[in-house]
């Protein structure tokens, strides 16, 4: 399987505090990826940086490189709209916009022309089905997606951002708030996605992270301490603080902040 990311000796800070330390990260080009640890490692730092969405907060800045299909998503030259539109974010709580849950769906779309030309209905069917929402709410799509229930809102808004057509699609604790039948229908809607794309995705639920990963990336304290197949990890992990974190033991140095 080919590398969709690398990132080189990548710092990423807020002012003067480092939140990520000098990461060495390859990410592969397809199937799951889950980013777990502690929390306040720098999960969800690391995960917004693959679409420079921490650009959004004024005093972040990185060093390092962040290369994506073999360019560095800092290039001049690139895209940043480009960028966002091949690789999408859902956030841990669903951002739902005012207005019906249609106009919800085509909210990122409307501009771009080739999508004009298949039509929003079509589109917004088209992701509504492959998020299992459509049976839901196809007779009440002018309806305001406020009143949605919160497992609903959620799967719309990764159907907001499927219609964009992105090639990889990030997701921040996506079943954190939500209850257990609405926690099990994205983890298999996201088994799905896995399939035809690349999800990467921040838990920090282990039986989530062993049910959906193909890969695993173990962060603690701002620092890869792992990263490789799920399989493996979660079977013979190498690093002493991974072993700790899955088998829930506290760390044998105490400096370090307890399992979850």
């Amino acid at each position: 399987m080919s590398e969709l990311f690398r990132l080189t000796k990548t710092s990423l800070y807020f002012g003067n505090t480092p939140v990520i330390h000098e990461a060495n990260l390859t990410i592969k080009n397809g199937g799951i990826t889950c980013i777990i640890g502690p929390s306040g490692a720098g999960k969800s730092t690391l995960l917004r940086s693959l679409n420079r969405m921490n650009d959004l907060i004024a005093d972040f800045h990185h060093k390092g490189t962040i290369m994506y299909n073999n360019r560095d998503i800092y290039d001049k030259g690139l895209r940043l709209e480009g960028l966002r539109r091949e690789v999408g974010l859902v956030f841990q709580k669903p951002c739902l916009f005012p207005g019906s849950i249609h106009d919800n769906v085509i909210f990122g779309i409307r501009h771009i022309r080739e999508k004009k030309k298949e039509g929003f209905k079509v589109i917004a069917e088209r992701t509504l089905k492959a998020v299992g929402l459509w049976d839901e709410v196809h007779n009440r799509l002018d309806s305001p997606a406020i009143g949605l229930s919160e497992g609903q809102a959620q799967r719309l808004a990764i159907a907001r951002a499927l219609a964009v057509g992105p090639k990889t699609l990030l997701l921040d604790e996506p079943t954190s708030s939500l209850d257990h039948r609405s926690a099990r229908a994205i983890e298999t809607l996201v088994k799905e996605l896995g399939r035809t794309m690349t999800i990467v995705i921040v838990t920090h639920k282990l039986e989530q992270a062993k049910a959906l990963a193909d890969d695993v990336v173990f962060i603690c304290e701002g620092k890869i301490c792992e990263a490789g197949e799920a399989a493996n990890i979660f079977s013979h992990p190498e690093n002493i603080e991974t072993r700790c974190y899955i088998e829930g033991s506290p760390p044998l140095d105490p400096t370090l902040p307890y399992p979850e």
